[in-house]
C-alpha cells in the first residue's frame, strides 16, 4: 500500500475518534500514520505494513492509554463557587438590593427601613434572598 494511503487511513481514523470520543482509534489512527511515515523510508509488503501498525497500536495503548484518559478527565481538584457567599456592597433600587449586578429580596439584621439608593453592605445572599447588615 502507498505511504499516503496509510497516512491517510490514520487520518480518518483520528477524525472518526473526535466523533466516537473512544481512545482506542486513537491509537489506530496513530499508528497508520507512523507506518506510513515509515513507508516512506523502508517500503514494506502489504500484510508486513499491517503487522507494523498493529504493533504500534498495541504499544501505543498500553503505553499511553491511561495517561491520555487521566489528562483528558481532568484534575480531582474540586472547585467551588462562593461568588455570592462573600460580602460586599450592594444599593437599594425599586424596593430590592442589587448586589453582583442580580437583583434580590433582602433580610436586615435590624429594622432599619431603607430607602432608594441607600447603600447597603450584604453579608451574603442565598436563595434569592441578601442578607444585609
Amino acid at each position: 500500500m502507498s505511504p499516503l494511503i496509510l497516512i491517510s487511513i490514520g487520518l480518518l481514523l483520528l477524525v472518526a475518534d473526535i466523533f466516537l470520543f473512544t481512545v482506542a482509534l486513537l491509537w489506530l489512527g496513530s499508528g497508520f500514520i507512523i507506518t506510513g511515515v515509515i513507508e516512506f523510508f523502508y517500503p514494506m509488503s502489504m500484510l508486513i505494513q499491517i503487522l507494523v501498525a498493529f504493533v504500534i497500536t498495541l504499544f501505543l495503548m498500553l503505553t499511553l492509554t491511561k495517561p491520555v484518559k487521566k489528562w483528558l478527565e481532568g484534575s480531582d481538584e474540586v472547585v467551588r463557587d462562593d461568588f455570592l457567599n462573600v460580602q460586599g456592597t450592594g444599593e437599594i433600587l425599586n424596593g430590592l438590593v442589587r448586589y453582583k449586578g442580580t437583583f434580590w429580596s433582602y433580610e436586615s439584621k435590624n429594622d432599619k427601613k431603607y430607602h432608594e439608593g441607600d447603600k447597603v453592605k450584604v453579608s451574603k445572599a442565598q436563595n434569592g434572598i441578601a442578607y444585609i447588615e
